[in-house]
């Protein structure tokens, strides 16, 4: 991955490096999810299932999970090209995909070098550029494009030279999302596999932690901080310094992952037919607008997804 976060105030990256994602679409180990009991979460070490993948939009292959630099200083545009608000976040559509379950844990892990806060959501997808009515200036109702970038993002379908949609190798393959293009001579749709998908913020997807008497946002947040993990994160099962990072103790403050984790996700496949099923996400990154806070940004985060199948 090319290192375009060098300058610090107008760029900062965020790698969700290739190596990550493909080990989490193959189900290789990863550290620091959370099991509650005794209503206290216990962190241990568990193994993402095979049969759930984290792909990118539409159950595409997670190679083309593409989490990308952020630019500072610039402005969302609207259809017409004019300046709308300077951009202070930005939106990432990933998928789980698998073997029909009725329900599934998601989890998320992140550095904290950047003062982003980050906010995964349920995603509905189009075909066609989302529209908003608005006022013109006669005070009447307009139909005009969303703000691409701040009401809705776009993601590019991949597909081979034979037109076939590129899926995770052994994930399930789905039908492409197609789009109408015309008519034939008998007045007949004519269809064709969409090019770009588009999509909207929906329900956003709350971490377990944020029930019970002391609610909040990840697993082991740090007392006091708005960002930092709590490196005293331990029980008698574990323990997070000796657990994760062995013996070695020189690793700085905002190396140490925050966890969050959302249980009971329902998978909204058919549970008649159990059919492999996909459901897409918006992982929301954001950061403050004010321009002063921009200096304690630094390079790179490393962000981890995974997914575990629940079975009752």
């Amino acid at each position: 991955m090319k290192d375009k976060t060098r300058k610090i105030i107008r760029k900062a990256g965020i790698a969700a490096a290739s190596l990550c994602t493909a080990t989490l679409a193959i189900g290789i180990i990863v550290y620091a999810w959370f099991n509650h009991e005794r209503e206290i979460a216990k962190m241990q070490k568990v193994k993402a299932p095979e049969q759930l993948y984290i792909n990118a939009a539409h159950a595409e292959d997670a190679v083309f999970f593409k989490l990308s630099g952020i630019e500072y200083n610039t402005y969302w545009k609207t259809a017409e090209g004019a300046n709308d608000e300077i951009c202070y976040y930005k939106d990432y559509v990933f998928s789980v995909s698998g073997e029909y379950v009725d329900s599934f844990t998601l989890q998320l892990a992140h550095t904290t070098n950047n003062e982003f806060t980050y906010q995964i959501y349920e995603a509905n997808r189009s075909s066609t550029v989302p529209t908003k009515n608005v006022k013109n200036d006669d005070d009447e109702d307009i139909v005009v494009e969303k703000i691409y970038g701040k009401e809705y993002i776009r993601y590019e379908a991949q597909y081979d030279d034979n037109g076939n949609e590129i899926f995770a190798e052994e994930a399930p393959v789905f039908a492409p999302v197609t789009v109408v293009t015309g008519k034939d001579e008998n007045n007949e749709d004519i269809t064709a596999n969409a090019r770009y998908l588009y999509y909207t913020k929906g329900n956003e997807v709350f971490s377990d932690s944020m029930s019970g008497e002391n609610p909040q946002k990840y697993l082991n947040p740090k007392s006091g901080s708005s960002i930092l993990a709590n490196r005293d994160t331990n029980n008698d099962t574990y323990n997070i310094i000796a657990d994760t990072y062995g013996t070695y103790s020189s690793f700085e403050d905002h190396a140490m992952p925050l966890y969050w984790q959302a249980t009971g996700i329902d998978s909204g496949g058919d549970a008649s037919l159990r059919r492999p099923f996909y459901k897409e996400f918006i992982l929301h990154v954001e950061w403050d607008k004010d321009q002063k806070a921009r200096t304690t940004f630094k390079e790179t985060d490393i962000i981890y997804l995974a997914a575990k199948a629940e079975y009752s």
